[in-house]
């Protein structure tokens, strides 16, 4: 591996501690021919290094104190059991969205009927009015994109979402499926835990862009996939292994 001027001048730097050591070393260019002119090669030259800054990496010790610093706890013992309580609690709520996609691509694949093309075309617009959002936070514009081509891309995933959703209003209803005021506020409540904001802050947002009603649709839709699912048998398939 070949030594440049920059490495042999950072090892210098590295033997000062003080931001206002200074010295003058002398290189002899030959091993340097990486980074000059070859006609410079074995010739001596002067180097001013000067130490402007010197930064040091300050590792906390995990003990009590630190876990301290970290919200309401007391010992790191604590903080282990909330963060080994957090991954149980993640993962639990990734294999139940698994289940919760398996039970409606069921009842979708299995349900056919004619969906009204005026709430395909509202999906299609919630879709754009999210992709957007998105692009807003990259710095992009949708305007910039050929929207034919958006429109015909997202089509499929608005039939399917609109077919969901009159599906599980379907069950709902039958069922006698509802969301009280106290499920409202505790949804709520895990918004505005999760922004780190006020719960008054985020129920008045809900309030004024009229989004109550789109949050409690929501919940609605996830207590009938949980209801289609305590009813649903599950039968646990092994994956077949690949033959060689």
């Amino acid at each position: 591996m070949t030594t440049t001027i920059k490495d042999r001048i950072r090892e210098i730097a590295n033997n000062y501690k003080e931001a206002t050591d200074q010295t003058t070393p002398q290189l002899t260019l030959k091993d340097f021919l990486v980074d000059i002119a070859k006609d410079l090669a074995g010739k001596k030259a002067d180097f001013t290094v000067k130490v402007k800054e010197i930064r040091k990496k300050n590792i906390p010790n995990l003990d009590d104190e630190f876990a301290k610093d970290l919200g309401d706890f007391k010992t790191m013992k604590e903080v282990q059991a909330d963060m080994e309580k957090r991954i149980a609690q993640a993962k639990e709520s990734q294999e139940k969205g698994a289940l919760y996609n398996q039970i409606l691509k069921q009842l979708v694949e299995n349900t056919q009927f004619e969906i009204p093309e005026s709430l395909i075309h509202s999906e299609l617009s919630h879709m754009m009015q999210e992709f957007a959002h998105e692009l807003s936070k990259r710095g992009q514009k949708i305007e910039d994109m050929d929207i034919k081509e958006l429109v015909k891309e997202f089509q499929p995933e608005a039939e399917n979402r609109v077919r969901s959703f009159l599906i599980l209003d379907q069950i709902a209803q039958e069922a006698k499926i509802d969301v009280t005021e106290e499920e409202l506020e505790g949804r709520l409540a895990v918004i505005a835990q999760s922004l780190k904001k006020p719960l008054p802050e985020i129920k008045s947002h809900y309030e004024k862009n009229h989004l109550l009603g789109s949050l409690k649709n929501r919940l609605i839709h996830e207590k009938t996939l949980e209801f289609v699912l305590n009813e649903s048998k599950i039968r646990v398939v092994k994956a077949k292994k690949e033959k060689k």
